[in-house]
């Protein structure tokens, strides 16, 4: 269950804006994905050194542009297959639970005092 707009934005984080805003998006989508695997922080820390320097070995590399690209695949590739979702946002245990009160309904704050007819 996926929201059309979630789709596009998710779309847009890999192919719009500039080289480094692209590997920016993909080290944070990297660390979003190794924390749907390593639920506890010590495993959590020691995967993200692990992708922080593989990111620092390649950061002055000629073939930036290839990199990013194979970097996008293998992403694609390690997704988890029901990744964490806050259960506030789409998708979530909670979306839409607490539907705010629509325009047409007026509350009163009268606390039951009636009008006299």
């Amino acid at each position: 269950m996926e929201a059309p707009a979630v789709r596009a934005a998710y779309y847009a984080a890999f192919h719009q804006g500039s080289h480094v805003q692209k590997v920016q998006r993909l080290y944070r989508y990297g660390l979003k994905n190794i924390l749907n695997y390593a639920v506890q922080r010590d495993v959590f820390h020691v995967e993200a050194a692990k992708l922080r320097e593989e990111f620092e070995n390649n950061k002055n590399s000629p073939a930036g542009a290839s990199l990013l690209t194979k970097g996008i695949e293998r992403l694609h590739s390690m997704e988890h297959p029901d990744g964490w979702i806050l259960n506030t946002s789409y998708g979530g245990s909670k979306w839409q639970r607490n539907v705010p009160i629509p325009d047409s309904v007026s509350i009163t704050l009268d606390y039951g005092k009636e009008p006299k007819y």
